[in-house]
C-alpha cells in the first residue's frame, strides 16, 4: 500500500474480502487434467488516498477416478497423480457425473483496502 503519508487520525479504513468455489463438469476432451493460477493487483495513484486491491483465481481440473453414490462422495485424480476423495452434500449431483469426467474447481479471492477522510 503506498501514499500512507495521506492518512490522518480519524480516517476510516474499509477492508473487504470475498472468497468463493465454483465447480463445472467438464466431459472427456473438453479440458485437460491440471492448474492455472492468474494474480492482479492494483493500488491508488500516487497522491491520492490509499488504496489496494489483490485478486487471486485458482483453476483445478481433476479427473473422476471414482464415484459412491451412497456415502455419497467423489474421488479425484489430480494432474500429478494424487487422489483424494470429497464428500458431496447433494447425492442427486452425482448423477451427471461419470468416471472420467473432469471437475473444473474455480477458487477466486479478492482483498480491498481503502482509507476513506472523515471530514
Amino acid at each position: 500500500m503506498r501514499n500512507l503519508d495521506q492518512v490522518a487520525v480519524g480516517d476510516t479504513v474499509r477492508a473487504q474480502y470475498l472468497e468463493s468455489i465454483v465447480y463445472d463438469v467438464k466431459r472427456p476432451g473438453e479440458a485437460a487434467p491440471g492448474v492455472l493460477l492468474a494474480e492482479e493487483s492494483g493500488a491508488a495513484p500516487i497522491g491520492e488516498m490509499p488504496a489496494a486491491a489483490v485478486a487471486r483465481v485458482v483453476i483445478v481440473n481433476a479427473t473422476v477416478a471414482g464415484i459412491d453414490k451412497a456415502a455419497p462422495s467423489v474421488t479425484l485424480r489430480t494432474a500429478d497423480g494424487r487422489v483424494r476423495t470429497l464428500p458431496v452434500r447433494d447425492a442427486n449431483r452425482l448423477r451427471a457425473v461419470e468416471v472420467g469426467d473432469l471437475i473444473e474447481f474455480t477458487f477466486t479471492q479478492v482483498v480491498g483496502i481503502e482509507v476513506e477522510r472523515v471530514p
